[in-house]
């Protein structure tokens, strides 16, 4: 293995320079071996230098259990089935009901949600299975819709059959949607709304019954469909995974298995095992991405702007063929049904938690995938809010908290969904989250939330002053440290948090000092793909001498009204070879990798015919 050293003209080689180099040299080759070690304990049939992350390990072990990749195992599904199920898949639900208002809330979030999701619906007996049969059960899935009740929902019984997919015809319904919110033409994003159109559309069980629930009525549905599994695959075989022995795949939900290993590690942590460090970290990971990601692995494959593939879509109701740019290939172990299902079951879990607040009269300020942050105060006051359904005796808007005790009896009507061992994880797969305690006491923290995925948490400490608790790092998490662009630290975000939530305090707060420098993002150029991709943008390939593989090059993100004059706005990209101090942004040769053309950048000043603002 070669191993980076430093960069030392020979002329100024010296006894010093030569130790720190062996030194750095050393120390990568602890840490090569250290990581070779964690990576043996697992005995994948799995190159090492093809590990890139824990998604790469879990395909490696489902293919150590001998489990056959979906789209072969299942190559004889109609592709109408595949096609259905990709149109019904969405990300999690992010939104904040309550922005840009500080008020109190206690934050709760469900346990392992996504593999929590596979073993309520059965999903780990569709990976394994011998064959899919297509079931048509659009009347069967009517009536259970009919009937369906908060309560039923509860019943861990009932999440098998939630396991389908419907044709629907919005009418006012709770959907998730692609659509273009914005000002922005062909700019989609994805939104938990009120939907209707004229056109059907497919989605997950989970997501139908959430409807239900939230609504009060089913949507209409024009058909639908489950996959019911049967018999197991020949060739599954036990494989023994790190502590939790041998796990056999025809028996076992690996799902159950990997949490459950998870909690023991966590307990085996609080007990002092050091030699597990890093272990609890890795099982979340390696639990997500066997339970979702996998299943939604697309490889996107960037093509020259003169090369289009021909791809066969399957939409509604006709097959289209398109010649496209980006063609994407799927991952090894790709599976649209069950990344829908778990996807869908993860937002079910969030409607039954919104409605078991909305019941009591409460309100939330945001949702985050698998958490909730809900209006609380001790007294279960109300909490003078703009646009709240309740008002104050000033007759000012407001919305109704919650007490403790009613964050408590939430939390434990969701206990019989608990599907692990009891032994090992008792109580309810919701919980209140451990920065809610002060003390060893229930606290309600001030949330101040921007946009979905954007908020902060804080508490007042006892001398006036604002501490922060948690604070989001979405949308900020890719750019460089302001003081530091070779820095990982993240911390300068809680400073910007900080800034903001001392505001309100007198005298507010003066910015860092570092705010009005350029916000810029590190790129590196891993692939000849991504070479010819970006050459190609270029004119006649003048931006070659930038860009090579393995370059790391830093982007600048032009402001609204902060393109110079004269250029194309949807086609301008600046990049910059790799900075070491920022005071060097303003004189280092920013190029338009679509035009080739040099640029200078600000971030006080005007934009130019050669200068451009930038973020």
């Amino acid at each position: 293995m070669k191993l980076a050293t430093p960069s030392i003209a020979m002329d100024h080689l010296t006894a010093a320079l030569l130790d720190h180099a062996r030194g750095r040299a050393r120390a990568q080759q602890r840490l090569v071996e250290e990581l070779r070690a964690r990576f043996d304990i697992h005995r994948l049939p799995l190159d090492p230098f093809k590990a890139f992350s824990p998604a790469s390990l879990g395909k490696a072990t489902l293919l150590a259990m001998g489990i056959t990749p979906p789209l072969k195992q299942f190559a004889d599904l109609p592709d109408a089935v595949w096609g259905a199920s990709m149109m019904a898949l969405f990300g999690g639900r992010s939104e904040v009901r309550i922005r840009k208002v500080r008020v109190p809330v206690v934050t709760v979030d469900f346990r392992a949600t996504y593999p929590t999701g596979c073993i309520l619906l059965g999903l780990w007996n569709l990976l394994t299975a011998a064959t899919l049969e297509v079931v048509h059960c659009t009347e069967a899935v009517r009536e259970m819709l009919r009937e369906v009740t908060l309560d039923r929902c509860f019943d861990p019984t009932a999440w098998p059959t939630f396991g389908f997919f419907a044709r629907v015809r919005p009418a006012d319904d709770i959907l998730p949607v692609r659509a273009e919110y914005g000002a922005a033409r062909g700019i989609y994003n994805i939104g938990v709304n009120r939907l209707t159109s004229p056109q059907s559309l497919w989605y997950s069980g989970p997501d139908v019954l959430a409807s239900t629930l939230l609504t009060g009525r089913p949507p209409e549905i024009e058909h639908a469909f489950r996959l019911v599994p049967h018999g197991k695959q020949p060739g599954l075989r036990p494989y023994e995974f790190l502590g939790a022995g041998l796990v056999d795949p025809a028996t076992q939900d690996f799902y159950r298995v990997i949490v459950e290993e998870r909690e023991r590690v966590r307990q085996a942590r609080a007990q002092g095992a050091e030699e597990l460090a890093g272990r609890d970290g890795f099982l979340k990971l390696f639990g997500n991405s066997i339970g979702f990601g996998v299943f939604a692995e697309m490889n996107r494959q960037d093509l020259a702007n003169d090369i289009r593939e021909l791809v066969r879509v399957h939409g509604l109701d006709e097959i289209l063929e398109r010649e496209i740019q980006a063609p994407e290939d799927p991952g090894a172990f790709c599976f649209p049904p069950s990344a829908a299902l778990v996807c869908g079951a993860a937002r079910l879990m969030l409607a039954m938690l919104e409605r078991c607040v909305t019941d009591r009269a409460g309100a939330y300020a945001a949702c985050d995938t698998d958490s909730v942050f809900i209006v609380t105060t001790e007294e279960g006051s109300l909490v003078p809010c703009p646009g709240g359904p309740v008002t104050l005796p000033d007759g000012s808007p407001a919305v109704q908290s919650l007490i403790l005790d009613d964050i408590r009896s939430i939390v434990e009507r969701f206990s019989p969904l608990n599907p692990f061992d009891r032994a090992v994880i008792p109580g309810s797969i919701l919980r209140i989250e451990d920065h809610n305690y002060l003390d060893g006491q229930i606290r309600p923290l001030s949330c101040l939330a921007i946009s979905a995925k954007r908020y902060c948490l804080s508490r007042r400490t006892a001398t006036g002053d604002i501490q922060i608790v948690k604070a989001s790092r979405h949308g900020l998490g890719l750019l460089l440290n302001p003081l530091d662009p070779d820095s990982t630290d993240l911390d300068w975000i809680d400073e910007i948090w900080e800034y903001y939530e001392r505001q309100e305090l007198a005298p507010p707060t003066a910015p860092p000092e570092w705010l009005d420098r350029p916000a810029l993002s590190r790129f590196t150029i891993t692939s000849w793909q991504q070479l010819r991709a970006l050459n190609a943008r270029g004119a006649g390939g003048t931006v070659s001498a930038l860009l090579r593989p393995g370059n790391v090059v830093y982007a600048a993100h032009v402001t609204p009204f902060g393109h110079p004059t004269g250029v194309d706005r949807e086609h301008f990209q600046l990049m910059a070879p790799k900075i070491d101090e920022w005071r060097e942004c303003a004189r280092a040769p920013w190029t338009d990798i679509f035009s080739g053309k040099p640029f200078h950048i600000t971030t006080t000043g005007w934009a130019s015919d050669t200068v451009a603002r930038v973020k």
